[in-house]
């Protein structure tokens, strides 16, 4: 991720802080000399040890929250871990077994990304989430128009890498069937494999070739309103999981808020995706990185590819004190394997 590169620890203070870190991974509480000296292998005093940490306190790689406690590591410290002093766990073959086969039972790209999150959600204890940015570039496959109560009707628009994506347009009156299903079948006769982006301009340019009397105005309005899909998709599992970690209401109020803003989800997930497609790797958002004024927060996520074009983020969304280790591992191969099903089923599968 690259947010540490000014940082120059000696191997002294690289070993302690990575101790510090892995206590206060397990128990989420501040962390004392005399708890380090008990299960270091470095063979130094605890005198010794209360030095380096002070002198990491020094560098923010450590703070004290109050007089007499431990310290706790900062984003600071976090990031250098994850970055310089973690080696990415291996995973068992049987929790790989797992998460593939979860994902092999599923058919089509919706349900395998639910299926994605659902299983970071259950094997972390956290939240999984999963976000695609726009399908605005995604090729379409089919589109049907289905008439609903008044003049609304519902647009179903199924990809070609398999993803089913409803939504119900209000019209200024109301269109017959036939009419629907006739314009149905000139965008899918003409324009299969086409993004919607693409379909967009091109009915507009061609629209007039249909043959459908005074239902132009209102079938033209189906092309800005329904054949739009800018604004992305947020998939989350497991958000009681994660709540049970905080106790304060106040905060518990502001999270469930938050989980229920997709606009927010999709603009921290966003951020995770940017950094993902610059470093190619994990990323890792620690505190008000994730979510302004939250301090016990952490992202792992990880990009996959939707078809050739689309790249979207899954991961995990817990708490600051996890273990990143397994957490990277876990989100890193359930990425890849996602990607696999996705490619899979894009090609008929």
């Amino acid at each position: 991720m690259g947010l540490n590169k000014d940082i120059r620890l000696t191997k002294r203070e690289e070993a302690i802080i990575k101790e510090v870190l892995e206590i206060y991974f397990k128990s989420g509480e501040p962390v004392s000399s005399r708890t380090v000296s008990k299960v270091s292998t470095l063979n130094l005093s605890p005198a010794t040890i209360r030095s380096i940490m002070a002198d990491l306190e020094e560098k923010k790689m450590l703070f004290q929250p109050y007089s007499y406690a431990g310290r706790i590591p900062t984003s600071k410290a976090i990031h250098y871990y994850v970055e310089n002093l973690v080696d990415i766990e291996k995973l068992p073959s049987t929790e790989k077994d797992y998460i593939v086969s979860r994902l092999c039972r599923r058919e089509e790209a919706s349900t395998v990304i639910e299926e994605a999150v659902q299983i970071l959600a259950e094997l972390t204890q956290f939240m999984g989430v999963a976000m695609i940015p726009s399908f605005e570039d995604v090729e379409v496959h089919t589109i049907h128009f289905i008439p609903l109560e008044d003049t609304k009707i519902l647009c179903v628009i199924v990809t070609k890498t398999g993803f089913v994506i409803s939504k119900k347009v209000p019209l200024d009156e109301k269109i017959p069937t036939k009419v629907l299903a006739k314009f149905a079948d000139f965008i899918n006769d003409n324009y299969k494999g086409f993004s919607l982006r693409r379909i967009r301009e091109k009915v507009i340019e061609d629209i007039k070739q249909l043959e459908i009397g005074n239902f132009l105005a209102s079938v033209s309005s189906i092309v800005n309103d329904a054949l739009y899909c800018e604004e992305g998709e947020v998939v989350i599992e497991g958000t009681v999981s994660l709540l049970k970690r905080f106790s304060d209401p106040r905060e518990i109020t502001t999270l469930l808020n938050t989980f229920n803003d997709k606009l927010l989800l999709l603009k921290i997930l966003s951020s995770c995706l940017e950094i993902g497609n610059e470093n190619r790797g994990p990323v890792v958002l620690i505190g008000e990185e994730v979510l302004p004024g939250e301090d016990n927060l952490a992202l792992v996520g990880f990009p996959f590819l939707v078809g050739k074009r689309v790249k979207g983020t899954v991961g995990v969304l817990g708490v600051v004190a996890m273990q990143y280790r397994h957490v990277i591992s876990l989100v890193k191969y359930t990425a890849s394997k996602l990607e696999e099903r996705l490619e899979y089923l894009s090609l008929g599968g």
